[in-house]
């Protein structure tokens, strides 16, 4: 499919501003101080007015937030890596209105220990950015992109725990990977 109002990837114009303050969004560890500080960080990526739909539902700006805040409890730490990002910059918006589309993994390590190891969750996240100017915006507050459009589809797991399983009597151990739904059961 082409699109005659845009230039072909890679671009690396509108990516440079988006992800950084993703993994800032997905990264700020939960504290007092830091809340205010996501919360800014929220309020300089996003529109106020943007819309947002998770898992092909359509949900609100706040909604996402605090789906991205309750996915913090309990974190000690955490890493955003993204994949397969494209982006398409429009034509005549400058380098300041396009799309960015891709993939990311956000694992956590939480307070709490399973064995000798942190307790892991991972979200995936399949997402699609619109970011235009946004004119509400006076331009002596610095940069006035925004995003306008945020489609996203995500999952969260809890990381798999891997117990030695011994084999017999002198033998070497061999790991097992176990599922916590599969703890839950028995």
């Amino acid at each position: 499919m082409s699109n005659s109002n845009t230039t072909n990837p890679p671009t690396n114009i509108l990516a440079p501003w988006l992800l950084p303050r993703l993994t800032n969004l997905y990264t700020t560890l939960p504290t007092e101080q830091d809340d205010s500080n996501f919360e800014a960080s929220f309020l300089e990526t996003f529109a106020q007015s943007a819309k947002v739909v998770a898992n092909h539902e359509d949900t609100t700006l706040d909604a996402l937030r605090e789906h991205i805040g309750a996915g913090k409890f309990a974190m000690a730490r955490a890493d955003v890596d993204f994949r397969d990002v494209i982006e398409i910059v429009k034509e005549g918006g400058g380098d300041k209105e396009g799309l960015v589309a891709g993939f990311f993994v956000v694992t956590r390590d939480l307070k709490f220990r399973i064995r000798a190891g942190p307790a892991r969750r991972s979200s995936f996240n399949s997402f699609s950015a619109k970011i235009e100017s946004d004119t509400s915006i006076p331009t002596t507050l610095g940069d006035r992109r925004r995003v306008t459009e945020f489609f996203i589809t995500l999952v969260d797991y809890a990381a798999p725990v891997h117990f030695a399983h011994p084999t017999g009597a002198g033998a070497s151990t061999e790991v097992k990977t176990v599922r916590p739904e599969d703890v839950e059961q028995h």
